[in-house]
């Protein structure tokens, strides 16, 4: 079920460990009687807003979801790009190659699963910060070091994981440009393709 309230809604992330809550809590007005779990950790979620400038953001939801009249089932899947049609069709089967669709679809309905799908981008260009290493002139004391500095916080660090956002990102604006509340969890998989 297409979520139009939602679209064009600006959200603020606070932190990474708020952030699912930061856009739960925008939401959750428009979603009532329902319960939110995220599926993705605060790593995940830094590495998509650091890479892309965008959150594809999952929930699982619990709850007695009110589905509407309009177009539901594989009638809205075209219309969520899932199931397209022509080159398009061509281009996702070959890009989508070990992914059986139907076959994801059936287990997730089977299941009785149901998800809020949130497509957030920010203004701003790509931050993400390329993999840091030591100097070359201290790796020879590197694996003594190394060990004391994972005792650091994450901030203090010199060696960064790829993709890390810079330490004052946050509080940051982003804007819903597509939600859904939909059984397949992977209903954006053709129509915002990323790797």
């Amino acid at each position: 079920m297409h979520l139009p309230d939602l679209v064009g809604e600006t959200v603020v992330l606070r932190s990474l460990r708020t952030a699912s809550d930061d856009v739960v809590q925008h939401a959750r007005p428009k979603l009532t009687n329902l319960q939110f779990t995220q599926l993705y950790d605060e790593r995940q979620v830094e590495t998509c807003l650091a890479r892309h400038s965008f959150w594809d953001a999952a929930w699982r939801v619990d709850g007695n979801v009110d589905w509407h009249a309009e177009p539901r089932g594989l009638d809205l899947l075209p219309d969520l790009a899932y199931f397209s049609a022509g080159g398009e069709a061509k281009q996702a089967t070959e890009w989508l190659s070990d992914v059986d669709a139907y076959e994801v679809l059936r287990e997730d309905i089977e299941a009785g699963r149901v998800y809020l799908r949130l497509f957030l981008r920010a203004d701003t260009e790509r931050v993400g910060m390329s993999y840091q290493r030591w100097p070359s002139w201290l790796e020879a004391v590197e694996s003594a070091v190394l060990p004391l500095e994972r005792r650091l916080p994450r901030w203090l660090r010199w060696n960064k994981p790829p993709f890390s956002l810079p330490r004052r990102f946050f509080p940051h604006e982003y804007v819903i440009v597509d939600a859904a509340l939909t059984n397949l969890e992977g209903c954006w998989m053709a129509r915002y393709p990323y790797i």
